[in-house]
């Protein structure tokens, strides 16, 4: 067991100067004593090499290994999707041939077809039964589509014949930013919203993070301490990034953070079990200034750091993790170049075990690329700016 050690004394600085308009106040985050659960020990997640787990390891996770660390790819059946989106997609697979890919900034959800290379616009953005608007992200169970929204909604969609239709929307009352549902429960992030005269106090920080609902819509339990600081903007970017994993086979949930190095395991009633820690992470620092006369203000500060980039659970006993890393980085004003190291580190944890897998990095040939992976059932998707090839063997 290990107590964490990271919040070195530098992210405890508080600054007050005096400007022209009177006092402002400076806070660098996270601060250890302000997180949740700040005094609960922590296990440390050592990585450990793929190499032994062939026959343990799923499909699509010893798949990516491969293309990562340039092994055999004699194997590999590829296939170049039709359709154009972004760089910044959530994927998720129906079924054998189908998959469901949903464009947040353009809040489309797709269906698309890999059998036969084609593709159907299932929801389009707008404010209408089935539409989307503000779409955060994506997740399947069974024979459904879930889709959380920032604009106190869900939507669900029945993908149980050829094409997914749209099903029902569930309204809530806080922006819901990641989703996951079981056979009869929703698990959603969902934060209460500030700045409107009908919202709760916004210096509250009393409340809690994610919400077990029914199909109706119901909320039948609060769980994970919201990050407690007075600024709701700095309460709002520490946890906005927060993303949910339900394993009901296991009766178990996994919560992790953007900006944090923990996975917080759970039960599926809400309990807390464990806290662990992953290993190498560097913390990124988020600076937050108050003045007596303009308010909230809140930044990240540029420099290094790890951001845990997605989540997606692969089949009921692992959590797939996309980690983005950024080490020196700068611009040449010489050569009109940026310069340092930016790159996706891949990691595979198994819930079982409670073991922590490097699968390889995907170092980035000039800051910038946009190049990511995701894993679905049977095999990878490449996103390289928009452009989508398919990877299985």
């Amino acid at each position: 067991m290990f107590k964490r050690n990271i919040f070195i004394c530098l992210f405890l600085a508080l600054v007050i100067s005096c400007g022209g308009d009177g006092k402002e106040m400076i806070s660098l985050h996270p601060m250890q004593e302000k997180m949740a659960y700040a005094d609960h020990e922590t296990i440390m997640l050592e990585l450990n090499e793929v190499s032994g787990l062939n026959h343990h390891m799923p499909k699509s996770l010893l798949i990516i290994h491969q293309y990562l660390n340039n092994e055999t790819t004699s194997g590999f059946i590829t296939n170049d999707l039709s359709v154009l989106t972004t760089d910044k997609v959530q994927i998720s697979t129906i079924n054998d041939s189908s998959i469901l890919i949903l464009e947040p900034s353009n809040n489309r959800l797709i269906q698309y077809d890999i059998e036969i290379n084609s593709y159907e616009i299932i929801s389009d953005q707008g404010r209408g039964p089935g539409d989307l608007y503000f779409a955060e992200e994506l997740s399947t169970f069974n024979d459904k589509a879930f889709v959380g929204m920032q604009g106190f909604q869900l939507s669900i969609f029945d993908c149980s014949m050829d094409l997914c239709v749209y099903e029902k929307t569930i309204n809530t009352d806080f922006n819901n930013y990641s989703i996951d549902a079981t056979e009869d429960q929703i698990y959603v992030l969902g934060i209460s919203p500030f700045g409107n005269p009908q919202d709760s106090d916004p210096l509250n920080s009393d409340h809690n993070l994610f919400h077990i609902l029914n199909y109706q819509g119901d909320v039948l339990n609060s769980f994970h301490p919201a990050y407690d600081d007075r600024s709701p903007l700095v309460r709002n970017r520490l946890s906005s990034g927060g993303m949910i994993k339900t394993y009901s086979n296991k009766s178990l949930i996994l919560i992790a953070f953007d900006f944090f190095p923990y996975l917080y395991e759970y039960e599926a009633g809400g309990d807390l079990t464990n806290i662990f820690q992953i290993d190498n992470f560097v913390q990124p620092i988020y600076e937050s200034k108050e003045s007596l006369h303009s308010g909230f203000s809140a930044g990240l500060i540029y420099g290094n750091k790890t951001v845990i980039d997605l989540t997606t659970r692969v089949d009921d006993e692992w959590l797939f993790l996309r980690l983005y890393e950024r080490r020196n980085i700068g611009f040449d004003h010489v050569n009109v170049t940026f310069t340092g190291d930016e790159w996706y580190t891949y990691l595979a944890y198994n819930v079982e075990r409670r073991e922590l897998y490097k699968l390889g990095d995907d170092i980035k040939t000039t800051p910038g690329d946009s190049r990511v992976l995701h894993v679905l059932d049977q095999g990878i998707m490449v996103n390289n700016d928009g452009k989508l090839k398919y990877i299985t063997r």
